[in-house]
């Protein structure tokens, strides 16, 4: 039942008879059914949009790094300086030419 709000005016016996039946209905869970009739909660629509746009972002994120994975070059080793690696030649025992 869809209780119906007006402006009308009730009459002492009438407006009992109205509160016994909405308590009835109260007391049925009738109103928590008909709730379900309205529509979507507005606070459920916006829960669902947030989750799905981080899913969407995620699974673009993931998406493009599969790709990039697949198709750049990998990267280029930084050169070793002739410090470095006269310093690493020492280390093995081998002595650096001109010295």
């Amino acid at each position: 039942m869809i209780m119906e709000t007006s402006t009308k005016a009730y009459l002492p016996q009438e407006l009992a008879y109205v509160k016994a039946e909405w308590g009835q209905d109260l007391l049925q869970g009738n109103v928590i059914k008909d709730a379900d009739a309205k529509g979507f909660n507005p606070g459920l629509i916006v829960l669902l949009l947030v989750v799905g746009l981080l899913l969407v972002f995620l699974v673009g994120n993931y998406a493009l790094y599969v790709y990039a994975q697949k198709t750049l070059p990998p990267r280029k080793k930084k050169p070793v300086s002739k410090k470095k690696m006269k310093k690493e030649r020492l280390k093995q025992g081998v002595s650096a030419p001109g010295e």
